[in-house]
């Protein structure tokens, strides 16, 4: 029987113990610092210019009706290309089409491909390679090549908070 607290949908790496151990104050003291090291990410890493994107595919999508759940994923991409630290990103693996809805996960991240996860992958891979050119850039430029992994194939992923007590 799950505890109340616990949230109904499980992701691959839930652990309702580790979600337990965290205190309040742990986090606490780790918001400051994601808050401040996403406030950089917004104006210095180009997380302004990418959430902008990632909207406008969302309202691409959106006005298309066909397009609306590549809508949905590209409105969830947006909200985390705003605030990505903090952020672990947890993916099922690639070929998982156990379940009822393998298949439809599957086509969906191969129609994604075709259309915008190549180029929204190539976005972010370049301004990665470009944040490199820094020794400031480079934890952004990591943080651009995760978001382009998950650009790439992005059914069936998800941003958890990390739920390691402590680091941030």
């Amino acid at each position: 029987k799950q505890p109340l607290n616990a949230p109904q949908l499980a992701a691959p790496h839930y652990d309702p113990v580790a979600m337990q151990r965290r205190t309040p104050t742990s986090r606490a003291r780790c918001d400051g610092r994601n808050a401040c090291a996403n406030l950089l990410w917004f104006f210095l890493g180009g997380g302004i210019l990418f959430y902008m994107f990632w909207m406008l595919v969302a309202a691409f999508c959106y006005m298309s009706l066909v397009m609306i759940p590549f809508g949905s994923i590209a409105f969830n991409l947006a909200f985390l290309t705003l605030r990505p630290v903090g952020k672990e990103i947890v993916t099922p693996p690639c070929c998982d089409c156990s379940g009822s809805r393998g298949g439809l996960r599957t086509c969906g991240n191969v129609l994604w491909f075709l259309t915008f996860g190549l180029m929204m992958s190539g976005f972010h891979f370049l301004m990665g390679i470009l944040m490199l050119l820094t020794i400031v850039g480079f934890p952004f430029a990591i943080i651009h090549w995760k978001i382009a992994a998950v650009a790439l194939w992005p059914f069936g992923a998800q941003g958890l908070d990390k739920d390691v007590e402590g680091i941030c």
